[in-house]
């Protein structure tokens, strides 16, 4: 998640000129992304086709 989050926070801070406001917003922005990323992979159910 350090992949998404860190060039996000470093381009609201320092593109948008957000500062460290954009440093704290990055963060959960990042994550209901990295979670939404993670539910559409779920959804899709190809790990059910998997065989162990």
């Amino acid at each position: 998640f350090w992949l998404f989050q860190i060039p996000f926070a470093y381009f609201l801070a320092k593109y948008l000129n957000m500062g460290p406001t954009g440093v704290f917003v990055a963060i959960p922005v990042a994550e209901v992304g990295i979670t939404i990323a993670a539910f559409i992979l779920f959804k899709r159910g190809g790990w059910k086709k998997k065989v162990v």
